[in-house]
C-alpha cells in the first residue's frame, strides 16, 4: 500500500534534484528553461497519475496536487501553467480510451 507513494515521492525528489542541478548548468534562454521545466514537471505528473495511492476504498491520492504545487514553488508561473497543460491533455486523452 505504502510503496506506490513512497514511488510517486521518489520520483518528484529526483525531478526536483534534476532541475536543480542539470537546467541551472544548461545556457538557454530562460523562457525555453521555464517551458523545459514545465514538461518535466508535467510528465512526472503524468507518471504519477498512473500510480495512484489508494488510501482506503473509495479514497484515491494521485499526487497532481503535490506536482502542481512543488512545480508552482520550484519553477513559477510559466513552468506550472505548461505542466496544467499536459495534466489536462493527458487526462482528456485517457477519458477518451476508456
Amino acid at each position: 500500500m505504502g510503496s506506490t507513494l513512497i514511488l510517486n515521492l521518489a520520483i518528484l525528489t529526483l525531478l526536483v534534484v534534476v532541475k536543480a542541478f542539470v537546467l541551472r548548468l544548461w545556457v538557454i534562454p530562460p523562457r525555453y528553461r521555464q517551458i523545459a521545466e514545465g514538461i518535466a514537471f508535467g510528465l512526472v505528473a503524468v507518471g504519477t497519475m498512473a500510480l495512484p495511492f489508494h488510501l482506503t476504498p473509495g479514497l484515491i491520492f494521485d499526487m497532481r496536487t503535490v506536482v502542481i504545487s512543488m512545480c508552482g514553488l520550484f519553477g513559477g508561473g510559466i513552468p506550472t501553467l505548461v505542466a496544467l497543460w499536459c495534466m489536462i491533455s493527458a487526462r482528456s486523452v485517457c477519458r477518451q480510451r476508456s
